[in-house]
């Protein structure tokens, strides 16, 4: 959720500090997995405000007793209360070595009023996208099914927060006379 919401990160060692945005802090790689040094610690999470942003996350998990996920999905969107989106960032994870921004998904959705038609296309791009490893007892084409359905419940589910934030703004405005 925190490279969703553009979250930054500190580190921290004898030799200094430095703060880096979340997703720099993974590597591709299976075995070296953290860009941060052996004596360096993870001193701070940094979320920046809301303004405006909405996020959700989704987990798959194999039991209810191990926090371990199969696939994580996060979603942050900026919705105006007409549904378009400004701003809207979809990450996948525990498919890969570190977290997936879908970007192509992200250009389908900005500046584009929310459909099901148009999220059920940005989650076909998402499920497309998604290369999950052989890494856990569920098989990768079932992950990427489960892809596909955590992103078009986290953007239903955000369509959804938007419409009710705005319904008081919407009824002051008819109250008043406006449109």
């Amino acid at each position: 959720m925190a490279v969703a919401l553009g979250g930054r990160v500190r580190l921290a060692s004898v030799k200094g500090e430095r703060t880096i945005p979340v997703q720099d802090l993974y590597r591709d790689d299976g075995i070296a997995h953290l860009s941060k040094a052996t004596d360096e610690i993870l001193a701070d999470v940094v979320l920046p405000p809301p303004g405006g942003l909405l996020s959700t996350y989704l987990k798959l998990r194999r039991r209810g007793s191990t926090d371990f996920p199969v696939l994580g999905v996060a979603v942050a969107a900026r919705i105006d209360p007409d549904g378009r989106c400004d701003l809207v960032r979809i990450v996948v994870g525990a498919v890969a070595p570190s977290p997936i921004e879908i970007a192509e998904a992200e250009r389908i959705l900005v500046g584009n009023r929310l459909t099901d038609e148009l999220i059920e296309e940005a989650a076909g791009v998402v499920f497309d996208a998604v290369k999950p490893m052989d890494n856990t007892d569920l098989t990768p084409y079932y992950r990427k099914r489960v892809a596909h359905l955590y992103v078009t419940r986290a953007l239903t589910e955000l369509w959804r927060q938007a419409r009710a934030a705005s319904r008081p703004a919407r009824a002051h405005r008819r109250a008043a006379g406006g449109n």
